[in-house]
């Protein structure tokens, strides 16, 4: 591996800067057109009298919406060569809580809406794993596209990645006081701001102001390889493109047919009164009087308004569409049942095939990105015991744990984003819902897969309590429709009443369903035990063992219990119990 150098530096940044111009120059536009910068790209296009856009900026709504939909975290998992085993199991577990420690402290969440905005809108997004050294652990941070060069392998990693941007020189001075005589010396020059370029290689960080030909910054890496990973688009050249780039123009045709439509508008409504010879002066306005003998020759001159703006602006408007694969599903604009035919052909193209590619790149890259911060917290803070915290499956959880024991050169964890990639979340749900009830998917699998934070096995454990709840409380409710067999049948249900309202007292107590049922329905006590010099012998002088009735004879008897229940000739329930003793052979 080639040392890194400041001219090594200065030299590959000069090549990317060369390679990157285009790709720079749209990324502006694109940003010029989404923050309402459109005279910017278009200067003159639009006329005086209305100098901004009457229609939505739609660049930047579907911009928005698709970043929203490639948001979401994946999931991680730790997993080690060998499952089988309890032990492998726990370190697995141990690991994957601190890639989620990782991920909650970096608040990579919050951060991930401008990865998805970046690597949509501009065709790339960067992630850079950094140390907190107060907190003493990773950071990952996710790196604006704008201004941004890097350079790629063969295989796409990431060797070296820089980021240009500009600053002012009063700013510098208060956080570099060190170069006081340098901000000033560029003070006098007359220049406010200077260019920075933060620099990531293989071996060294970098931060250089080439104007000045300074070296703020020029730190070791301590993982021998670029911190940074630079995630793409899929691109058919060279540089990757945005998604917009070709929507640019037809959005600004677009708003001036809108600016268009409302000049005609206006011109109709401004057009001339055509008044009678006989009318020498009128007024105008609202609730004008014209006094004229012939009232039916006074009427607006007729403008006809041509069909074809409002034809033009559809048909913009659909292009706009189809440049962006941004389909009018997602703004609700369907009448398609979910039931027929046509619905299932909505629902399908709701599963935007884009979204789910570039989820697959960023899970990919992300998974390099665990590993980095994984093999950072091993070499950088090996030996020390940490305390963690976080959220894992939706539960939250607090432990300790030693790199150099629990980490112990294993960087691999697996990011994916699960079966619904690509799907909004009512769509998702739908899709696991009829893969469940086809019956190809399990009920904990479906549940992991939701497109929500959700502790799997706390969550199973309460379906099965409430479950066993219901089916509880349904016998207590159906236990008095006994009642009227028992009267029927001669029996006391005093007994039954007894306990029933035992159980309503407690419930209106606070008391649950199984305690109260437990309190009111106590197990039967074990019948006394008989010594065995007291029992009766057995034939052929054996001893019945204890707690055995006795038959005639001294023979042990067999109790018969039989339940039957029916109903009589009028539909009256039946219930009766027998019991039959009878003496073996």
């Amino acid at each position: 591996m080639t040392q890194t150098t400041v001219d090594l530096a200065l030299a590959n940044i000069a090549l990317g800067k060369e390679r990157f111009a285009a790709r720079a120059a749209k990324n502006m536009e694109v940003l010029a057109i989404r923050e309402g910068r459109w005279e910017e790209v278009a200067p003159g296009f639009f006329p005086p009298d209305l100098p901004e856009p009457m229609v939505a900026n739609f660049i930047d709504v579907a911009a928005r919406a698709s970043a929203e939909m490639i948001a979401p975290l994946p999931s991680f998992s730790c997993s080690n060569p060998n499952m089988s085993t309890d032990a492998a199991r726990k370190a697995a577990d141990k690991r994957t809580k601190v890639v989620s420690h990782y991920v909650t402290h970096s608040d990579l969440g919050a951060q991930h809406n401008m990865a998805g905005d970046h690597i949509d809108s501009y065709g790339f997004t960067t992630y850079i794993v950094e140390p907190d050294w107060e907190a003493r652990t990773p950071c990952i941070y996710v790196e604006s596209a704008l201004g941004a060069i890097y350079g790629l392998d063969r295989r796409g990693r990431t060797i070296w990645y820089a980021r240009c941007f500009r600053r002012s020189i009063d700013e510098l001075k208060f956080e570099y006081p060190e170069y006081a005589t340098v901000w000033s010396d560029a003070r006098h020059t007359g220049a406010s701001t200077v260019e920075l370029i933060m620099y990531y290689g293989q071996d060294r960080d970098m931060l250089l102001v080439p104007e000045l030909e300074l070296e703020l910054h020029n730190v070791e890496n301590p993982l021998g390889r670029c911190r940074a990973v630079v995630v793409e688009a899929p691109k058919t050249g060279n540089n990757p493109r945005g998604a917009y780039d070709d929507s640019i123009w037809i959005q600004l045709a677009r708003a001036k047919f809108g600016n268009l439509t409302m000049q005609i508008a206006q011109d109709v409504a401004d057009a001339p009164t055509a008044v009678p010879d006989d009318v020498q002066n009128f007024e105008t306005g609202p609730n004008a009087i014209i006094k004229t003998a012939n009232p039916r020759d006074v009427h607006k001159v007729d403008l006809s308004v041509p069909n074809q703006p409002f034809a033009e602006l559809q048909n913009l408007s659909n292009e706009l569409r189809t440049g962006a694969r941004y389909s009018e599903l997602r703004d609700g604009n369907t009448d398609a049942s979910i039931i027929t035919g046509k619905g299932v052909q909505a629902l399908l193209a709701g599963s935007d095939n884009r979204i789910k590619a570039l989820q697959g790149r960023i899970a990919a890259a992300l998974s390099d990105v665990i590993a980095m911060c994984l093999e950072m917290d091993e070499i950088l803070w090996g030996a020390r015991e940490k305390s963690v915290s976080g959220l894992q499956d939706g539960a939250p959880f607090e432990m300790k744990y030693k790199p150099a024991k629990d980490i112990a050169g294993n960087y691999t964890c697996s990011v994916s984003y699960g079966l619904t990639a690509g799907l909004d979340p009512n769509r998702a749900l739908v899709f696991l819902l009829q893969l469940q009830t086809a019956g190809n998917l399990s009920r904990d699998t479906v549940m992991r897969q939701l497109p929500f934070d959700l502790n799997v096995t706390e969550e199973l454990k309460k379906i099965y309590v409430e479950n066993i709840r219901d089916a509880l409380m349904g016998g207590m409710a159906a236990l008095p429709q006994a009642i009227p067999a028992m009267a029927m049948q001669g029996a006391d249900p005093t007994e039954l009443l007894v306990k029933a309202s035992a159980v309503i007292q407690a419930l209106q107590k606070g008391a649950s369903i199984e305690d109260a049922v437990e309190k009111a329905f106590p197990p039967a006590p074990p019948p006394p035990e008989i010594p065995a010099e007291q029992q009766p012998p057995a034939a052929g002088g054996a001893v019945p063992p204890p707690g055995s009735p006795a038959g005639p004879g001294g023979t042990p008897a067999s109790d018969l219990l039989m339940a039957m229940a029916g109903t009589g000739p009028t539909g009256a329930p039946n219930l009766s119990f027998n019991v039959s003793r009878r003496k073996p052979v």
